[in-house]
């Protein structure tokens, strides 16, 4: 590991904080001697690559191909990568090299992915016959992909998964195994890189079913499922050269909170939950993906809340932080929506690419070919696939992120979570409060504003004659013993506002055994301010929420920023 000098690393809380970190380790570094070692060298990747995907239905599925372009959009932000996939169903090497220059070659491919092979072995018996038709247009293929100035990776075949119920050659692996090995040594004679697949799968395969019998990679023998797709990807990323680790975060345990800020210099890949069950018997995290948090010397007895951005991500066990805890499997984390996001991109992209491609070009009607809005169509399509190209490189920039562990939960205030008191007037009214809609509904709220300073939630309050507000909040399953609130505030310079906090919305009774304010808010920097509850256990025995309350001198129009809420018992 590499300490982490690219990385914004500030102790919010002097003298409670000690943390190591790593990330983004090259190559080079120890977590990929072994690939560094091997035989094949690591293929290096340019600043600038047109990639294309090409091969038969299993490249056309896009599952395999889908995630080595997420991992590679997220974990290369600063390279500019494009990505086409021209797989064909049914197709072989030969019919690869027949369509090549009409599918492929004119977007001027510097790196060409070619996996072939699972229909080449014509489903039967090995004989010699499948090489003598496999092989020569699998060379001709890279004299082409060559002659056009691009570089190729050849892929073997993947194995199958035979059902009893499928109805052809049980023994097809057999053949695959031959068709995958002459696919290796083309490659050496080639002198271009050539990544096995077969192996690899075949092997986890085995380990898969001999823990789950009834399970598997290939639900109709031949097509990998989405843990199928993930083992593919991993046994090819393994062999390219890019960065390994997102970050490596080591915190020493302690009693009450601990804050830290933290700016990977790359987004963890996301991996879909449908695949996630082959990363029992594949090390795609700790080889590729590495983003892990480490807190030796928790308190054994007290829990850990996790929140990112002020807004709750986990609850953990001491165990579970000594441990080592998978960052990039924490799907509520703002890294793990945007990678989300972008691999969902990635699959709506390819889809509309297809359409591009595939239904309005290729398979458009020859009677529509000459009219005059064909073209414009076309490029339209191609013209929104580079836009939703351009909004994946955008996700995946770095970011910063303030991270809280704390034996007390931090709850946030999250989307869709505000609502008007009944009896107030609207924004455009003689009186009462207003707020920007496109932030309560939009990204600000969800993401707590990524990459501020201070992960905020920002609402524009206009105050008024009589100025008023009051936001009600879902109640906290975990507020346990609490018998204080504490809440940081920014209000602009100038201001003068007051905030009461109310617990146990729903039941008046209980709202006033549990109000508590008004306190004042001091204006121009961040300020905690604290409530203590009256009677906190038996307004939090059955309340039903919390609501906070505004009022203040009218000053003409305010903004007040609201972070962490916290619990304190």
């Amino acid at each position: 590991m590499v300490s982490l000098t690219m990385t914004c690393w500030l102790p919010l809380l002097a003298g409670l904080l000690s943390a190591t970190v790593a990330a983004a380790a090259p190559a080079a570094s120890a977590s990929v001697a072994a690939d560094a070692s091997a035989p094949d060298a690591l293929i290096q990747l340019r600043d600038a690559e047109t990639v294309v995907f090409y091969g038969d239905s299993i490249t056309e599925q896009n599952r395999y191909a889908s995630l080595i372009e997420t991992f590679l959009v997220s974990r290369c932000p600063t390279k500019n990568l494009v990505f086409h996939n021209y797989g064909w169903s049914g197709d072989t090497a030969r019919g690869g090299n027949a369509r090549w220059d009409r599918d492929a070659a004119f977007v001027k491919p510097t790196l060409v992915f070619v996996d072939f092979g699972m229909n080449d072995g014509a489903y039967t018996e090995f004989g010699d016959w499948i090489l003598d038709a496999y092989l020569p247009p699998q060379r001709a293929l890279a004299d082409r992909i060559r002659t056009g100035g691009a570089r190729e990776i050849m892929l073997t075949n993947s194995c199958i998964d035979w059902h009893e119920d499928a109805g052809w050659y049980e023994k097809y692996n057999e053949t695959l195994e031959r068709v995958a090995n002459a696919t290796l040594a083309l490659g050496r004679e080639l002198g271009s890189p050539a990544v096995d697949i077969f192996h690899p799968m075949l092997e986890v395969q085995g380990r898969f079913k001999a823990k789950r019998p009834s399970g598997t990679f290939t639900p109709d023998s031949i097509h990998p499922n989405a843990m199928g797709g993930l083992v593919m990807a991993w046994a090819v990323l393994k062999r390219l050269d890019v960065p390994r680790v997102v970050a490596d975060v080591t915190v020493p345990g302690r009693t009450g909170a601990t804050e830290f800020e933290l700016a990977p210099p790359s987004l963890p890949c996301y991996v879909p939950k449908e695949a996630r069950g082959a990363l029992e018997f594949v090390p795609f995290e700790d080889e590729l993906n590495r983003f892990r948090l480490t807190v030796p010397g928790w308190p054994a007895a007290a829990p850990c809340h996790l929140a990112v951005n002020g807004r709750p991500v986990a609850k953990l066990t001491a165990a579970e932080m000594a441990g080592g805890l998978d960052l990039a499997l924490l799907d509520d984390a703002p890294w793990s929506r945007r990678g989300r996001d972008l691999f969902e991109l990635a699959g709506y992209r390819h889809d509309v690419h297809m359409e591009a491609w595939r239904s309005s070009g290729l398979g458009a009607p020859a009677a529509a070919k000459d009219l005059p809005g064909f073209d414009a169509a076309r490029r339209a399509r191609e013209d929104f696939v580079a836009q939703l190209a351009g909004r994946m490189r955008d996700l995946a920039k770095p970011a910063l992120y303030r991270i809280r562990l704390s034996t007390t939960p931090v709850f946030g205030m999250a989307k869709g979570q505000l609502r008007l008191i009944e009896g107030w007037e609207d924004p455009d009214g003689d009186h009462g409060f207003a707020w920007d809609e496109s932030v309560v509904a939009g990204t600000t709220t969800a993401d707590h504003t990524e990459g501020a300073t201070a992960a905020t939630l920002t609402f524009d309050l206009a105050l008024y004659q009589w100025p008023g507000l009051y936001f009600n909040f879902p109640y906290p399953q975990d507020f346990g013993k609490a018998t204080t609130v504490a809440i940081d505030f920014l209000a602009p310079a100038g201001s003068k506002l007051a905030v009461t906090l109310d617990v146990g919305a729903g039941d008046k009774k209980k709202e006033k055994k549990a109000a508590a304010g008004p306190r004042p808010v001091p204006a121009g920097k961040w300020t905690t301010v604290t409530f203590k509850l009256k009677d906190p256990d038996r307004a939090l025995a059955a309340a039903k929420g919390w609501s906070l309350g505004f009022s203040g001198t009218p000053t003409g129009r305010t903004t007040v920023l609201i972070d962490n809420v916290r619990l304190i018992r």
